[in-house]
């Protein structure tokens, strides 16, 4: 907890902005959702939905297009840039936990149960 007087000032601030932000959020939120389902229905009285959507998912097509082209440019470009390197083998993973005797850690036996033995 904060003891002295500017830690609690910015703590009393800190509680007003983020309710401020709070605020905005519970505003904004909602004003932007009824404005394009709003939008939506002028549109549709006005009979120029489809070209819009039709529009809207052409946009989307060709941004998408355009995006995979550059993927495959930019790794073509930089293929250069990439070494392949050759790993050693990976060996199984040793994980040790502790029982509550010192110098003991949990096993496996090999019919699968679990005890504390030395290691």
């Amino acid at each position: 907890p904060p003891t002295g007087s500017k830690d609690i000032l910015i703590q009393w601030l800190g509680l007003l902005g983020d309710i401020f932000v709070r605020a905005l959020k519970c505003i904004v939120i909602p004003l932007v959702f009824f404005n394009v389902v709003l939008a939506t229905v002028e549109m549709v009285k006005m009979g120029k939905a489809s070209s819009i959507g039709w529009i809207t998912i052409g946009v989307y097509a060709a941004t998408t297009v355009l995006a995979a082209i550059f993927g495959v440019l930019s790794t073509l470009i930089f293929v250069g840039q990439y070494s392949a390197k050759t790993f050693p083998e990976a060996v199984a993973p040793v994980i040790k936990l502790g029982c509550n005797v010192a110098g003991t850690f949990l096993t496996e036996t090999t019919d699968g149960s679990l005890s504390c033995s030395e290691d």
